[in-house]
C-alpha cells in the first residue's frame, strides 16, 4: 500500500533532541545489524555441519540409491517442443547481448 509522503516544517529546537536520540541509537543499531550477521553465519555453518554429518552417517544408504533418469532423453524434449508450439518456448532462438 502506497502512503504519501508529506513535507513538513520543524523548528529547530524541536529536532534538536530528535536527533541527540537517533545519534545514541546509531551505535546499537550497527551492533544489531553485526549481531545478526553473526547469528546467520553461525545458522549457516550449523546447516552445513548437519549436512556433512547425515552424509557420512547415510553414506551407504545414499549410495544404495538408484542413480536418476529422465523420463524423456533431449532429443524426445526438442521434438516435443517442435510438435507443441503453443508450448511458450521458442526452438532455435537464442538471446544474445552486443554492446
Amino acid at each position: 500500500e502506497l502512503v504519501p509522503v508529506f513535507q513538513r516544517e520543524a523548528g529547530g529546537a524541536g529536532v534538536e533532541p530528535l536527533q541527540r536520540a537517533a545519534d545514541g541509537m546509531e551505535e546499537d543499531m550497527e551492533a544489531v545489524m553485526e549481531d545478526e550477521k553473526v547469528e546467520r553465519q553461525l545458522r549457516i555453518a550449523d546447516m552445513e555441519q548437519e549436512k556433512a554429518q547425515n552424509l557420512m552417517d547415510h553414506e551407504k544408504e545414499i549410495m544404495a540409491r538408484p542413480r536418476k533418469s529422465w523420463f524423456q532423453s533431449s532429443n524426445e524434449k526438442r521434438a516435443a517442443r517442435e510438435s507443441n508450439p503453443s508450448s511458450g518456448r521458442r526452438t532455435g532462438w537464442r538471446k544474445t547481448w552486443r554492446p
